[in-house]
């Protein structure tokens, strides 16, 4: 979190108006087969922004959040970042959640001048674009598939000697699955097959037939939840016995509360590292998960104030576009309708997010979904 809050105050202070509100835009997936990242966005963000307010903002100036949908796709990435910059007039980024999004979204942030903040992409080519000689407007606080691969599969050497890759159809499918194929030649995994499958996908039972014919010793998933829950149950009824790993949001109590809790009623009997993980421990509120994915950016928005930006910041050119769009000290959050009001039902019977005995320990760590 300390991370992205340095990042953003170089860029939220280029702008004048200091009675302003730093206006921070969040670009994820609020629809579409991937909107599970963005409600976690939503929520995440709205945590962070009414905490950051309560405390007295950024230097005096209160925060305030916009949402924009891309739906977790390149060509709608840019009309996110165009929405966020022309019409809700933000300083500063936060996104793009997908790696596709995030490479859609790259040209566009050039081109306007405003800088994004990645906090979950994590195909490799998006650190090899950023920053000097390449996007300076980019910025990224997560690790790639390349860190992740080389640290994951030493880890996995040691416990079998065989895979196969299961991975989603896009940008972050495709980019860990290169990542994972270098790595596993590293440390002497054979990799089987590798498979791909679309966001949303109902059946994947002709894909686990795939990997029943191979019968590598694991399987590794590059996935979302949710569709992780849906793939979990067919791989139990075709009575599959890999072990299992995993990374990303499949690694998170959320795949545990997609499943009921429990991998038990029909996932396997032998889920390994991360997945058993993620459904084996106490279930918790669903927003202390959220939280991960969009709550760090407060802090990178906060130095971004102290500490300046460039002299040549294009938009101070621009310094009259925030008329009439200053908005008042209470405009603290903008949320895309159904999204502003937790479940009751849901977390009816969960523990009260403010019971936690530290509540200066943060909820959970950072998460990559793409």
């Amino acid at each position: 979190m300390e991370i992205i809050l340095a990042l953003l105050m170089t860029v939220v202070a280029a702008a004048p108006a200091w009675a302003q509100p730093v206006r921070v835009g969040f670009a994820s997936a609020m629809s579409g087969p991937s909107a599970i990242t963005g409600e976690g966005v939503v929520w995440g963000a709205t945590m962070a922004v009414e905490e950051l307010n309560a405390r007295g903002g950024i230097m005096g100036r209160k925060v305030e959040a916009y949402f924009a949908d891309n739906k977790g796709t390149p060509g709608e990435a840019v009309s996110a970042v165009r929405k966020l910059v022309d019409v809700d007039k933000v300083d500063v980024i936060i996104g793009q959640t997908h790696s596709g999004a995030c490479l859609g979204a790259m040209p566009i942030i050039k081109e306007l001048g405003v800088a994004q903040v990645t906090e979950a992409c994590s195909n490799p080519k998006i650190r090899e674009l950023s920053g000097k000689g390449g996007n300076e407007w980019q910025f990224r606080v997560n690790i790639d598939d390349v860190i992740m691969a080389n640290t994951f599969a030493k880890s996995i050497a040691q416990q079998v000697k065989s895979a196969s890759v299961i991975a989603q159809n896009d940008d972050f499918g495709r980019g860990a699955a290169a990542a994972y194929d270098a790595a596993f030649k590293k440390f002497g995994v054979k990799l089987l097959s590798t498979e791909f499958f679309d966001r949303g996908q109902a059946d994947y039972r002709p894909l686990l037939t795939k990997i029943k014919r191979a019968n590598p010793d694991a399987v590794l998933l590059v996935m979302l939840a949710s569709d992780a829950s849906v793939f979990l149950r067919q791989l139990r009824e075709l009575g599959l016995k890999q072990r299992l790993y995993a990374r990303g949001s499949v690694a998170t109590v959320e795949l545990g509360h997609l499943l009921d809790g429990r991998p038990r009623s029909g996932v396997g009997e032998e889920v390994a590292g991360a997945v058993e993980d993620a459904c084996t421990r106490p279930r918790q509120p669903r927003r202390h998960h959220v939280q991960a994915r969009g709550g760090p950016g407060h802090r990178a928005v906060d130095q971004e104030v102290r500490q300046g930006g460039p002299e040549d910041h294009p938009r101070r050119a621009r310094g009259d576009r925030r008329e009439g769009h200053a908005g008042g000290p209470d405009q603290v959050r903008r949320v895309p309708p159904g999204l502003d009001q937790h479940d009751p039902a849901r977390d009816e019977g969960r523990p009260d997010p403010d019971s936690r005995k530290d509540p200066d320990q943060p909820r959970h760590p950072p998460v990559d979904t793409g």
